[in-house]
């Protein structure tokens, strides 16, 4: 079609420049001279249905009431002084919102978005919104393809004179909708009749939200228990997959997070909003500001990836499940930033490792015992509980005494009194041979003492013999295999990548193809938002067997899907030349690992005076009073001489069974991947390449042995260990 023809108002003739836009209803141009001003020019046979609304918008200056959204700003005429259409404020350095939502477009839309900048669109989406709607404004269709973003996270509403507008009690309505945005109570009626509410708003709101927050999903899309369930139906039927509320009949994709893994707010409002109840009132624009800005405020950073922020009420980070579950990569990773090291530690992480090693084996170690501790025995008389005791032990045996002589006198001379005289006798007998009573507590404590006395001597024991040094020596000698095992680790990640070259090429390469650009038979709307919602939305991810799992997909209508997949291959040429990207990712490999070897050189360099100071400590410890030692002893010493006192001896006391004390030092780990396979069978679940034995560094549960991809982090399956 031709550049039309168009003046303004006033009968001044517009230069067009390039066409930037073309849709169902006319065609989009920049002004020229102008680069900040765009013309829409209506192609459709009714222009002038439209004509009444624009200008109405125009004359209530909507223009000026907010950046948020390109209203109309002035009437342009096409020869005949007809209306044709309207010039409006560029929105530029904006995507549509689908560029950003989804995983796969995301990557070379917005490279640098982490979790949080989701989160503030979703909260400038809605302040665009709310600006709609204080301007007495109803969008209707809202919709993927009307809300732009920036790389600054801004959003802006495009597509305005669709919006529904009153001019007294005349109503300009939203005759458009996409079913995927459309509330249930609107479904299947004629929106070109509707009188729309700005609650109506407020659900596709939310669906956009939910999309931002959940990577893609739609809360209507899920796998249906009793057959297939579209999109549509879902609305219409209130069944939001992943309510926890309510039983739906509907199960959410695989691997995604569940409300709970949110503020009990953010899941009260989906509820809300596509419930049954929402009907009535849903969450409004400006209260999904106040609480998306509470949500960001709230999150925390993944010990495992700095661009995974999640909320502090899940119990691990969703999104590492996601990519681990899924196979696929949310977030672009940014380049290794490999600092350089301090001036301090440079020269031990250039350390020769054959001169490192020597100096630390020329330390000698301390002698093995057994030690002698040095004490100071004190003269001590017998404590106040234990006189006490002994006049208690003297004062029953002569009650026992004297109660004996009197059973013997009624015994001698009342016989038949015999009852008495044996009660009297057994009282007798009770206080003159009961004498446990009297020594039994200072028993218990010196046997409690004994017990503690022979723990601490045991634990000095070890503190002053070779164990610790051992420990230390042990864990440098382990950094030294790692450092020895560098080189070849080295070599064993650089043939893997070289070897992934070709699948990695084009993995890429079919990033490239957005489903949604394309037009493939059977892939309308409804069908392009659950495959979104199943995580595939380029062709990178059109393989049959997670194609054939989407609900709605069977092996006839996945197709011409897979064909399409099959026909950019086709296209696909291997470059066996190293890319810039390839080249990079190598270097990226070497400098890793580079890194790592400076961190090693530098344990070893610091790990000679660690095992000196170890060294010298424990002979300290042999020649000198340990304080708790002698507490101990002066406390053992109290009790025996109690005992003694007592006319008591202390019963054997066994001594405590050794525990080997844990290591002071322990040999680093690192997140990054190292090692050697374990075994040649294990292979990944995800792409089926070699697996490495890792150690986790953070997260749930650091130090756990798990199996990690060797083609992290551009795959991060795992599996357990062993």
């Amino acid at each position: 079609m031709m550049t039309p023809t168009l003046f303004t108002a006033e009968g001044r003739q517009l230069t067009l420049d390039a066409r930037v836009g073309r849709g169902g209803e006319g065609e989009v141009f920049v002004v020229a001279g102008s680069p900040e001003t765009l013309v829409k020019f209506y192609t459709l046979a009714d222009v002038r249905s439209r004509e009444a609304k624009v200008r109405r918008m125009i004359a209530a200056d909507l223009a000026k009431t907010t950046s948020l959204i390109a209203f109309p700003i002035a009437v342009v005429r096409d020869r005949a002084g007809n209306f044709a259409g309207f010039t409006m404020r560029r929105v530029d350095k904006h995507q549509a919102l689908h560029e950003l939502y989804s995983p796969g477009a995301r990557k070379a839309a917005f490279p640098r978005a982490d979790y949080r900048f989701l989160i503030r669109a979703a909260a400038n989406i809605s302040r665009a919104v709310a600006a709609a709607h204080v301007a007495d404004c109803v969008i209707g269709d809202v919709n993927h393809s009307g809300i732009l973003v920036s790389d600054q996270a801004t959003a802006a509403l495009i597509d305005a004179d669709s919006f529904q507008i009153t001019e007294g009690s005349i109503h300009h309505l939203c005759k458009v909708g996409v079913p995927e945005y459309t509330p249930p109570e609107l479904l299947g009626r004629r929106l070109d009749t509707v009188l729309r509410t700005q609650n109506h708003d407020a659900f596709g709101l939310a669906v956009v939200i939910f999309q931002l927050l959940w990577m893609g999903r739609h809360p209507f899309s899920g796998r249906y228990l009793s057959g297939d369930m579209p999109i549509e139906k879902a609305i219409a039927e209130f069944r939001f997959a992943y309510s926890e509320r309510r039983s739906v009949g509907m199960q959410p994709p695989p691997a995604v997070p569940s409300l709970k893994s949110f503020p009990p707010s953010i899941g009260s409002a989906f509820e809300t909003a596509f419930g049954p109840d929402g009907v009535q009132q849903r969450p409004t624009a400006k209260q999904w500001i106040a609480l998306l800005s509470e949500l960001e405020q709230g999150l925390r950073v993944c010990s495992s990836s700095a661009l995974h922020h999640y909320p502090q009420s899940a119990s691990e980070c969703p999104w590492c499940k996601m990519e681990r579950l899924l196979g696929i990569e949310l977030f672009t990773t940014p380049a290794p930033n490999f600092t350089t090291p301090s001036a301090a530690n440079a020269a031990a992480a250039s350390g020769d490792l054959t001169a490192l090693w020597r100096a630390i084996e020329a330390i000698q170690p301390p002698p093995n015992g057994p030690f002698t501790p040095s004490l100071h025995t004190p003269t001590l008389e017998p404590s106040a509980e234990a006189k006490a005791a002994r006049n208690s032990k003297w004062k029953r045996q002569g009650l026992g005494t004297a109660l004996l002589v009197v059973a013997i006198a009624i015994a001698v001379g009342f016989p038949s009194f015999w009852i008495a005289w044996l009660f009297v006798g057994a009282l007798g007998f009770g206080q003159l041979f009961n004498t446990a009573s009297a020594g039994g507590e200072s028993i218990r404590k010196a046997r409690d003492v004994e017990l503690r006395w022979l723990q601490a001597l045991d634990d000095w024991q070890k503190r002053c013999e070779g164990s610790e040094f051992l420990s230390v020596k042990a864990s440098l000698a382990a950094v030294k295999s790692e450092l020895e095992a560098i080189p070849a680790e080295v070599q064993r990640r650089t043939r893997a990548f070289e070897g992934n070259r070709r699948a990695q090429q084009l993995k890429l390469f079919l990033e490239r193809f957005q489903i949604r650009r394309y037009k493939i038979s059977g892939i309308g709307p409804s069908k392009l938002a659950t495959l979104t919602s199943y995580g595939i939305d380029t062709a990178a991810e059109v393989i049959a067997n997670r194609v054939l799992a989407v609900p709605g997909f069977g092996p006839v209508n996945s197709g011409p899907l897979l064909e399409w997949r099959r026909q950019l291959e086709t296209r696909f040429v291997y470059n066996a030349n190293p890319t810039p990207v390839d080249k990079a990712a190598e270097a990226a490999i070497k400098a890793e690992l580079a890194q790592k070897s400076a961190e090693l050189r530098r344990r070893l360099a610091i790990g000679a005076g660690e095992l000196s100071n170890v060294a010298a400590a424990a002979r300290q410890k042999s020649t000198t009073v340990d304080p708790t030692l002698q507490r101990l002893h002066e406390a053992r010493t109290q009790a025996l001489t109690d005992l003694k006192f007592l006319g008591l001896t202390l019963p054997p006391v066994r001594r405590p069974t050794p525990v080997a004390p844990l290591p002071t030092y322990h040999r680093p780990t690192y997140a990054q991947p190292h090692g050697k396979p374990r075994t040649n069978s294990v292979s990944c679940p995800m792409c089926g390449s070699p697996m490495i034995a890792r150690t986790a560094r953070r997260g749930r549960a650091p130090g756990r042995r798990f199996y990690g991809c060797s083609r992290f982090p551009s795959c991060r399956g795992t599996r357990p260990y062993p």
